[in-house]
């Protein structure tokens, strides 16, 4: 079954066609039994990685996740293997905007930052939908590595030292102006 723009048709339409075909098959129990299950889940989500070039992307085991590249790649292939569903979407099931922003959901995905912090990791694996079962390793691995990476690690990946320096000091700059700014009463030496 394929889409009127040729791909993989949306999940829902896929559920929707099963659900009808379901109702058509009523009494007929190897079309019921070969239809539910999470079998047809299965199968889309493969159809979507091949879609995508990713079907032989396999994530390590949460125990061996060391790094920031690691996990950066296992966090990749959690949202592949979730299906690649719309970052609205993913964002939606993450609980909304305040804990996963679609830019950084965006940026996770094509592997250029880590989540910022503890509750945008927790919404980004819940958005892919991590149970509460393997949830626990997941938060194992996500604490390991943020441990164990020094901090300069995850404020822009790929920016040199200097750059970063530059970028820090003038946000110190123009931080300083705006205080200035703001502050009613003059200061005296």
């Amino acid at each position: 079954m394929a889409s009127a723009a040729g791909g993989v048709p949306k999940w829902e339409n896929v559920n929707s066609y099963r659900d009808i075909c379901l109702e058509l098959a009523r009494g007929n129990d190897l079309f019921l039994a070969a239809a539910m299950g999470r079998q047809l889940r299965d199968l889309w989500v493969k159809a979507r990685k091949e879609e995508r070039g990713t079907l032989d992307w396999r994530a390590p085991h949460t125990d061996l996740l060391r790094n920031a590249a690691d996990l950066g790649y296992a966090l990749c292939v959690l949202y592949e293997d979730a299906g690649a569903p719309p970052l609205r979407e993913l964002q939606t099931k993450a609980g909304g905007p305040v804990n996963l922003p679609l830019s950084s959901a965006s940026l996770i995905i094509k592997r250029k930052m880590l989540p910022s912090d503890t509750r945008q990791f927790t919404a980004f694996v819940k958005g892919c939908g991590v149970s509460d079962r393997s949830f626990k390793k997941w938060s194992e691995a996500w604490y390991r590595v943020m441990l164990d990476t020094p901090i300069r690690t995850f404020t822009s990946m790929g920016e040199s030292e200097e750059e970063r320096l530059m970028r820090i000091n003038l946000g110190r700059k123009y931080f300083k102006e705006a205080a200035g700014a703001l502050d009613p009463l003059p200061r005296t030496p």
